[in-house]
């Protein structure tokens, strides 16, 4: 909600600031264009902090941003000052809305539920009634008490929510981070890369009279090098592969972006038409507006309660395409009760086809990304946004007027009618019935009753084998972020050595020799490959198991080092799920050890085989546990500490 209330809430303050400032109007447009700026690269990095450090952490963080940027904005005295404030508040604002969405996928995988539309229909909800009201609410705000009232709000917002957030929000699982590993996984070159190319785009498309070519030619060439820095990285800022492979949600966020250049060029260009060619104050602009941000508010349950996603885009693409005929036949002597009607047809759009786009978003994105993913989807609705607003300074050029209107209108009408027509034969819109809960290492847990087992006991003697997770393998493009299957088996080998037994750390440094359909595996290791990742903090005590084959029995003295020890269940983490784990399963079910698997703390290269594995061979190996539950178990066992023999 803060973001988009911010977005539109300034709209009709922005003659108040110019005078209070003493700087020409057109210079406050910056204070809208670096907002989306900003929100359009601190989505998606906000998104992938949520993914890494917890969607609750971030969550909290962002609104103290938010309640710290109204206070200075209170107090700013310069045009300077505001933009750094609305910098500060944009990435402030840009936490709220993929944490949000992370919450909802973790809290679907806990309970094995399908998507939870209804509460993403409230969280549509909510964005779209805050945004539709936000030139009426900032109308009122500057009449009454100022313009700086408009800044000074958000410090009461922001804590309120906050104090909600603390007591509302489950906790988020336990993580251990160091600043090295962060800027490892957080991709500050990408982030550094496509803010200059967003900046260098928006240059250019502000100012289109004449154009600045040269700013054309900087954004080609920081989107070259964003591409090329992206397809280097093992896990870029924008992951241009997944984008690639990902032709379904690629189309989403394409057809978001277009759709938003109709709603943005409607939300401020009829405001500037209602003021400059109708004559309307500011107010009653905003009051001929609430009819539209009603029909938002009504579109956006009912889409919710659809059972399909094509259908509400095509209605929205279908009301839109209405409502840009109705704005061409209209002008400034046109009834009031008139203009109002027409413009509410854009409230469907606004409502209806958001809301879609976030349950495809859902389930269109990978699982693990989905707080990256969400953040890319706003980062395309402000790209919409930034496109909307080249399209006004393009078309009204220094004063609105009924001509500006119709030529705005034809526009718009021709984008509703390639995206009506586009999205009815549009293939990649996901059925809700294929809404099924992704495998995730939260959700793996969630299978119906009696095709996992879950874990029933821990044996007296039991031993900890972590499989593969050494430099040269963590640093591979996994299904589910390595960093979070490091921690988990991390977490286990310390209450394992707490308890006195057994951890066993494997690597591997050699490939079978066989002939395979895929071809060999053998390149040129870095000197560190097989070096283990330094998280786990190898002790004394542990066993170091050296391997050349996928499973850690075959040509090892693993089983002679578990019988010595009395070891009767090994418990299994690490990577792939279906090479080394699934390999080394197999080889201790056959030596008659009782397996458990510890599916939140072990991932693969691919989904499907992560899923297969999981879903299909670990039940018929073994109990199936997550990193909590075992804990607790080890806590519950109370072992008796005992010296384990040395290697």
């Amino acid at each position: 909600m803060l973001n988009p209330i911010n977005s539109t809430m300034l709209s009709t303050a922005l003659v108040p600031i110019a005078d209070s400032l003493h700087v020409g109007i057109a210079r406050t447009g910056w204070l809208i264009a670096v907002l989306y700026l900003t929100s359009a690269v601190a989505q998606p990095a906000m998104g992938r902090l949520a993914d890494m450090l917890g969607p609750r952490r971030v969550y909290l963080v962002s609104l103290g941003l938010v309640a710290v940027a109204g206070g200075l904005g209170g107090a700013a005295s310069s045009l300077t000052g505001l933009v750094l404030v609305r910098v500060l508040l944009g990435i402030g604002t840009s936490g709220a809305y993929p944490a949000a969405m992370k919450i909802f996928r973790v809290q679907a995988n806990r309970i094995g539920c399908e998507p939870p539309r209804v509460a993403m229909g409230v969280l549509s909800l909510a964005s779209l009634s805050s945004a539709a009201a936000g030139p009426l609410l900032g109308g009122v705000l500057t009449g009454v008490f100022g313009w700086r009232s408009i800044f000074t709000v958000n410090v009461g917002l922001a804590l309120l929510t906050l104090i909600l957030a603390v007591f509302w929000v489950p906790e988020d699982q336990p993580r251990r981070k160091s600043l090295v590993r962060l800027s490892e996984q957080v991709d500050f070159m990408g982030i550094a890369i496509f803010a200059a190319f967003l900046l260098s785009l928006m240059t250019f498309l502000m100012n289109l009279r004449p154009p600045i070519w040269l700013a054309l030619l900087g954004a080609a060439a920081f989107g070259a090098a964003l591409i090329a820095h992206s397809l280097r990285r093992r896990q870029p800022f924008i992951d241009v592969r997944m984008l690639a492979l990902n032709r379904p949600l690629t189309v989403t966020y394409l057809r978001l972006g277009s759709i938003m250049v109709i709603v943005y060029s409607v939300l401020y260009g009829f405001a500037q038409w209602l003021e400059g060619s109708a004559g309307l104050t500011s107010a009653k602009a905003g009051l001929v507006t609430l009819p539209m941000s009603a029909v938002a508010t009504v579109s956006s349950m009912m889409a919710v309660r659809t059972k399909g996603l094509r259908a509400p885009f095509l209605v929205s693409m279908g009301t839109g395409l209405i409502g840009c005929v109705c704005l061409f036949l209209m002008g400034s002597t046109t009834s009031i009760w008139l203009i109002a009607g027409a413009v509410a047809f854009f409230g469907v759009p606004m409502g209806m086809a958001s809301t879609a786009t976030q349950a495809a978003v859902y389930m269109q994105a990978p699982p693990e990304e989905i707080g990256t993913a969400a953040g890319l989807q706003r980062t395309a609705q402000y790209i919409g946004a930034i496109s909307a607003a080249s399209l006004l300074a393009f078309i009204y050029g220094h004063r609105a007027t009924d001509h500006g209107l119709h030529a705005l209108a034809v526009v718009m009408g021709i984008i509703s009618a390639v995206l009506l027509v586009a999205t009815f034969f549009d293939r990649t819109i996901p059925l809700m019935s294929s809404a099924a809960v992704p495998t995730t290492p939260e959700s793996v847990t969630t299978q119906p009753k009696g095709k996992n087992m879950s874990l029933t006991k821990l044996d007296d003697t039991c031993a900890l084998l972590v499989i593969d997770l050494q430099k040269g393998i963590v640093d591979l493009p996994t299904v589910h972020p390595a960093s979070e299957i490091v921690d988990r088996s991390a977490q286990l080998a310390r209450a394992f050595r707490k308890q006195g037994m057994p951890v066993v750390l494997v690597n591997l440094a050699g490939v079978a020799p066989g002939r395979t359909d895929a071809g060999s595996s053998r390149f040129s290791r870095p000197a560190d490959w097989t070096d283990l990742v330094p998280e786990l903090e190898p002790q004394p005590d542990d066993h170091i198991v050296t391997k050349l084959r996928w499973g850690a029995f075959a040509g090892t003295s693993l089983d002679g080092y578990l019988r010595e020890r009395g070891v009767t269940q090994i418990v299994l983490t690490g990577i792939a799920t279906s090479t080394g784990v699934e390999s080394t399963a197999r080889n201790a079910y056959d030596h008659g050890y009782n397996v458990t698997l510890v599916v939140d703390a072990m991932t693969d290269l691919h989904a499907d085989a992560h899923r297969h594995s999981v879903g299909k061979i670990f039940p018929r190996l073994g109990e199936s546990t997550t990193t909590e539950h075992l804990l607790r178990l080890l806590e519950a066992s109370g072992f008796a500490k005992r010296p384990s023999p040395s290697m």
